[in-house]
């Protein structure tokens, strides 16, 4: 029997590189002289960057799907988390991706009325699940002290949360599948 469970079951190699794709993008417009290619490219690429911006929240939705599961099965019988990157490192900014999410969402809002002509509404659950995010970041100091899965703090979203789905088999469904889609798209954690 393993006395340890992994800090990322393997979702950490799924998550699509926003802040590449984003200043590829800036960068690719700042290039462009009419405003008509500027539009042109801003339409092809918004597609792929709502994309990424999904693919990044749905990362985030597992993360805390697998926080909860390794916190709720080995609360009582704590098990050494394995792998945490961040333990006993020195501090850091830890709401740095958060923070950078949410201005990737603005400079998104502001580009797509910009561009395309018309208003793009952030879906509420992304700023759901950024918000969750961040408190339980902020919960956790980073993982900084993070070595026991009972070390784990849960936010009050998450602590009495009731699944309709094995959160083990979507996790390892997305695993196998290489896809964070399979990761339920959570609009807001039941009690």
């Amino acid at each position: 029997m393993n006395d340890k469970v992994p800090f990322d079951p393997g979702i950490g190699a799924l998550v699509s590189d926003i802040s590449s794709l984003y200043n590829e993008v800036n960068f690719k417009l700042s290039n462009l002289r009419s405003i008509q290619q500027k539009r042109t490219f801003f339409k092809l690429f918004s597609q792929k960057i709502e994309k990424y911006i999904n693919n990044n929240i749905s990362f985030l939705t597992g993360c805390l799907l697998w926080a909860y599961l390794i916190s709720t099965n080995y609360n009582e019988e704590s098990k050494e988390i394995e792998g945490n990157v961040f333990f006993n490192s020195s501090e850091y900014d830890y709401l740095e991706q958060v923070n950078f999410l949410k201005s990737v969402f603005e400079s998104f809002q502001k580009d797509y009325l910009y561009y395309c002509g018309r208003k793009f509404d952030v879906p509420k659950r992304w700023e759901y699940i950024l918000n969750v995010y961040s408190e339980f970041l902020l919960l956790n100091k980073g993982f900084i002290n993070l070595k026991y899965t009972s070390d784990l703090v849960l936010p009050d979203e998450l602590k009495n949360a009731v699944f309709s789905f094995s959160i083990d088999e979507v996790i390892h469904k997305a695993i196998t599948e290489k896809d964070l889609n399979f990761i339920p798209k959570i609009e807001k954690f039941t009690v």
